[in-house]
């Protein structure tokens, strides 16, 4: 697996998301080390971006909820 670095701005993101299609485009439905190898970082990227997509989301201070996406 590649280290790929965590955005840090929307340009990054962009950039990752774009790597991340990258990958997908790769993917043929084969059995091989090298298809789970993709669909993990692929897997890892999403991940990456739905948590730099979470840290965005702040509550505002006249919220009466506790989260956002959480059933509260």
């Amino acid at each position: 697996m590649i280290d790929y670095k965590k955005p840090t701005n929307d340009k990054e993101l962009n950039d990752l998301k774009w790597h991340m299609s990258h990958l997908e485009n790769q993917i043929t439905g084969e059995m091989t080390d090298e298809q789970f190898t993709l669909r993990s970082d692929i897997n890892y990227i999403k991940k990456m971006i739905a948590d730099y997509n979470n840290e965005l989301m702040t509550r505002p201070e006249d919220s009466s909820f506790e989260c956002f996406g959480c059933g509260s």
